[in-house]
């Protein structure tokens, strides 16, 4: 139940970042400040398209739109909602990425417990069996420690980064991407008896978790801490680094799915390998064990990346596709 319960969590901070971060629109009307309504954004899109930075109007009525944009070369939506945080939104955001930090340190906690009991359980499995198990587990938790976690301070970037950092803003969106991380608990609670029972007396073999793994643990929780409040408070110098910027002078806006989805995601990659590495020189990996993590780590996140990035972006493509057919 794990395995599916990790990937129904992706998908849903996945779309929560795409969603929060491509406001659709029927007209310019929906758009926040400093941008228009796109329907070129989407091959084929006539009548819904997504909201984009006035720098990418083309069109005679989206240029007349955008004769007002007050902050040509920057994000005006970003700059109108820092113009209203006080000294108290900031206490209150960072509580609350304390907060989001403690819930994924549990989460993960209860990743590398359920790695300890495995151990217990099935040091007297052989054969193909303990292979495929000790695959199955070690996916599991990476997944719950390394991806989950990021996609979490993304999602929830990506909420508040929409909207005004109001107070109602920042605890209510907080809160509420945080309960994700308990759907596993809740759904345990839903199983059969015999099914509790059985993940009861598993959970005797408990052990406690080794001091360098707790260690990690608290650094990682630490450094997603920082990287929401960063993603907060720096988010258009990340967009010059991981935006569009490029072809556009490294300067005008570009949409906040690179700060929310791309740059956490590069940053996860890069806890894993500190992790791993810190594992091994507290002698908890040797030289082989390493390449290994750091292999299917690499593979794992890049993986992860492609297929959802494509999943969710799959329609553009047959879209266009039936355009060329039609015309």
């Amino acid at each position: 139940m794990s395995a599916v319960t990790n990937i129904f969590e992706m998908c849903v901070l996945f779309s929560v970042v795409v969603a929060a971060s491509h406001p659709r629109c029927g007209t310019n009307d929906f758009c926040r400040a400093g941008e228009f309504c796109d329907t070129q954004a989407e091959a084929g899109a006539s009548k819904v398209g997504h909201c984009s930075d006035c720098y990418k109007a083309k069109d005679n009525s989206s240029n007349l739109f955008c004769a007002s944009d007050a902050l040509p070369m920057k994000c005006d939506f970003l700059d109108k909602s820092l113009l209203t945080v006080t000294p108290s939104h900031l206490i209150i955001l960072i509580f609350i990425g304390m907060v989001l930090a403690m819930e994924i340190y549990v989460d993960m906690h209860e990743a590398i417990d359920e790695k300890y009991e495995f151990k217990q359980v099935a040091k007297h499995t052989k054969g193909i069996r303990y292979k495929m198990l000790n695959i199955y587990v070690w996916w599991c938790t990476r997944v719950r420690t390394f991806v989950i976690p990021v996609q979490t301070m993304g999602a929830t970037a990506a909420l508040l980064l929409n909207e005004s950092l109001s107070v109602q803003n920042i605890v209510l969106n907080g809160a509420g991407v945080g309960f994700i991380l308990r759907v596993d608990d809740l759904l345990g609670e839903m199983m059969p008896f015999s099914v509790r029972y059985w993940a009861n007396e598993i959970a005797r073999y408990k052990e406690t978790v080794p001091k360098t793994e707790h260690r990690c643990l608290v650094f990682q929780a630490c450094f997603l801490w920082i990287l929401f409040i960063t993603m907060i408070v720096m988010t258009e110098p990340i967009m010059k680094v991981w935006g569009d910027e490029t072809a556009h002078g490294g300067m005008p806006c570009s949409d906040i799915v690179n700060v929310c989805r791309d740059y956490p995601f590069f940053m996860g990659l890069v806890l894993a390998y500190f992790v791993s590495v810190a594992k091994y020189m507290r002698n908890m990996y040797s030289l082989k064990s390493l390449a290994w993590e750091l292999s299917l780590v690499t593979m794992l996140g890049h993986t992860f990346y492609r297929t959802l990035k494509f999943a969710w972006t799959k329609h553009m493509y047959l879209q266009s596709f039936s355009c060329v057919l039609r015309g």
